[in-house]
């Protein structure tokens, strides 16, 4: 008898699996008959083949009719990382991954959108918390207009701040090391000056790209922080080219006579100021790049 005692063993265990399956079946089948809606989705989470109970657990109250008929096995985020890795362990992380609440972004049954996302990612999923003006914006960052976010950012956590994909320069580098047609113009490769110029400006070299560009959204072409003419002749004023007198002396324009502001003068004369005074002042980038 001992030496059938295996395959006994093995017998019960495949009744016991194949009870156990039914009861998976027939209970999901008895939670569709509400909530048929929750798995009509374009993109259902995997999760649903092994049944309702998976998540949810009876309380012994009746149901439907009482909504404390069920409740959470474990609570957020316990429930999803049961089977999904931590996303809480970088240095920057998304605030709703941070509490802990990952309903915030995705649904937990069925979406429309891929993974599991409440809203379509090129209207509303990101800017239904982040503000960013699109509207009224002069310029708006290709990946912003195209709801591309995830381009730049990491939805859940990354070592970088904001979220970044990269650090700032590596990130913005990604792109614009290569010409990329933006429907309306070019935007051209900016790589090859970087990389073959003897002089790099002093943002770039630093990988500090946003000190003359935001990231988003702008009140002023090219996504510029601050006023710089995109004509080659215009007014000279300090208001005019606001975007470089954020660092450069503003002396350049101002002072016929100067021994500090600049080293491009004759003695004490400021030939800048020679060549962008007037009405038809020279633009900067009449001269630099």
């Amino acid at each position: 008898m001992k030496r059938f005692a295996p395959l006994i063993i093995v017998f019960f265990l495949i009744i016991l699996y194949a009870f156990r399956g039914q009861g998976s079946s027939s209970s999901q089948s008895n939670c569709l008959e509400c909530h048929a809606d929750l798995v009509q989705k374009k993109v259902i989470h995997p999760i649903t083949e092994a049944g309702c109970e998976f998540c949810h657990s009876s309380t012994g109250e009746k149901h439907p009719g009482n909504t404390s008929g069920f409740e959470f096995k474990a609570a957020y985020p316990d429930m999803c990382t049961h089977c999904h890795d931590s996303k809480n362990n970088m240095k920057s992380v998304h605030s709703p991954v941070e509490e802990g609440d990952c309903s915030i972004c995705h649904d937990p049954h069925g979406s429309g959108y891929p993974f599991l996302i409440l809203d379509d990612y090129s209207e509303n999923a990101c800017l239904d918390c982040h503000y960013v003006e699109t509207e009224s914006a002069v310029s708006v960052h290709g990946p912003v207009r195209n709801g591309k976010c995830q381009q730049c950012h990491d939805p859940h956590q990354t070592d970088h701040p904001n979220q970044l994909e990269k650090e700032t320069g590596d990130l913005c580098m990604s792109c614009h090391s290569e010409e990329i047609d933006a429907g309306d113009r070019k935007v051209r490769d900016i790589s090859t000056a970087l990389v073959h110029g003897n002089v790099v400006h002093g943002p770039i070299k630093n990988e500090s790209c946003i000190i003359c560009h935001t990231p988003h959204s702008g009140d002023y072409p090219f996504q510029l922080v601050a006023d710089y003419p995109v004509r080659q002749y215009t007014e000279a004023s300090v208001a005019n080219f606001e975007l470089c007198f954020n660092c450069h002396d503003s002396e350049l324009l101002t002072e016929p006579q100067t021994m500090q502001a600049t080293n491009f003068r004759n003695g004490d004369k400021n030939m800048h100021y020679l060549h962008i005074q007037g009405n038809r002042g020279r633009n900067c980038n009449l001269c630099h790049n």
